[in-house]
């Protein structure tokens, strides 16, 4: 049985396992569809495994049957998806292996340089603060180009003619990214809830000191999008869930997958009524740092690129995380070329491209 065949089949059983508690619960179609919000002919689809959901459909029917996510996260039919080689949904194991093959050999490279000096380490700290916390930002709306982000955090002066809002976001991002750093850095780093709050304190207390570093208490929507994020109430049992999976995964997932999960669970769950996109990127970020590779900063003019991937990952009909890991994968080695410029490493001449396998696959 191959992983297409093998995801197929572990997946209907995991529904079965909730249709059964459904039907023990002795819960009608009807009034669960109900519960759930959602029409019973999409309840009935689902069911009968016509429509292909996303874990955290799962989690929510779960949820909704008062039970702990882990009812689905540490059942054996989860377990049983999780150990699949080909994580990442609709993506071809053979484009991710050439993407982090590519990776790899990139870093292998760069460790021959390293360690760094301690300047070197701070100006290239310095470096990756004003293009992360531009870059970020600026996918957010924020309208500062980078040399006045430069100057707010560097010399602490406002921009005339910008808006109050524009600054705070860069002061508090850049503090943030200062937390994301020491984190990395810390050994035997073990992720959870309070990191995450702490990230999102961090950059968004100037903006709302209220809400800072703390889970939202009202629905929220997401424009231009069918995404609907979870409910308040699910929230909190959602990001423990998020935290002990991502631990877990730790110990299996390459850190550039691993990443890139993190940033699309968080931004499916986005707990926070505001700054969810920006402390998914540092969480990433803290990721890849931690692990040995290079800061990723999503470029505004891949904006269109970005928020499409997401929304190709979160669609109800069909949902693929296939271009945002590639995306996420190819901002990486784009990052490492940028490291390898400044310190004039020569990188090995790559190999066959992703779409030269493909043509040779088809």
């Amino acid at each position: 049985m191959d992983n297409a065949e093998s995801y197929i089949k572990i997946r209907q059983d995991i529904v079965r396992l909730l249709v059964n508690e459904r039907k023990s619960q002795k819960l009608t179609q009807d009034k669960f569809a109900k519960k759930l919000g959602i029409q019973r002919s999409n309840l009935a689809r689902f069911e009968q495994g016509e429509q292909n959901v996303t874990i955290d459909f799962l989690i929510k029917v779960a949820v909704a049957l008062g039970k702990e996510p882990d009812f689905i996260l540490k059942s054996n039919e989860f377990i049983a998806f999780d150990k699949l080689p080909d994580y990442m949904n609709g993506g071809k194991p053979m484009e991710s292996m050439v993407l982090l093959k590519k990776i790899d050999e990139y870093k292998a490279v760069i460790d021959t340089r390293r360690p760094l000096a301690k300047e070197e380490i701070k100006q290239l700290d310095d470096y990756f603060r004003i293009g992360l916390t531009y870059t970020s930002n600026a996918l957010e709306g924020n309208t500062l180009t980078i040399s006045e982000t430069k100057v707010i955090i560097e010399d602490g002066i406002t921009v005339g003619g910008k808006p109050l809002k524009d600054c705070y976001e860069a002061v508090g991002h850049a503090k943030a990214y200062d937390f994301m750093l020491s984190a990395a850095r810390a050994e035997n780093l073990v992720f959870s809830e309070e990191t995450v709050l702490t990230l999102h304190r961090l950059f968004y207390n100037k903006l709302d000191e209220e809400n800072a570093g703390k889970y939202r208490d009202i629905q929220v929507f997401i424009t231009g999008t069918e995404y609907i994020p979870p409910t308040a109430d699910e929230v909190a049992p959602f990001m423990k869930a998020f935290i002990s999976e991502l631990n877990e995964k730790s110990k299996t997932l390459h850190p550039v997958v691993l990443a890139a999960f993190a940033h699309r669970r968080l931004v499916d769950i986005h707990p926070f009524i505001d700054g969810n996109g920006r402390t998914a990127r540092l969480l990433m970020n803290l990721i890849l740092v931690n692990k040995g590779y290079q800061i990723v900063s999503i470029p505004p003019i891949l904006r269109m690129d970005y928020i499409g991937a997401l929304h190709t990952a979160q669609r109800s009909e069909n949902p693929s995380d296939k271009a945002f890991f590639h995306l996420i994968a190819e901002c990486e080695i784009e990052a490492q070329k940028d490291y390898c410029r400044m310190f004039r490493i020569e990188l090995p001449k790559s190999e066959k491209s992703i779409q030269v396998i493909e043509r040779e696959q088809n």
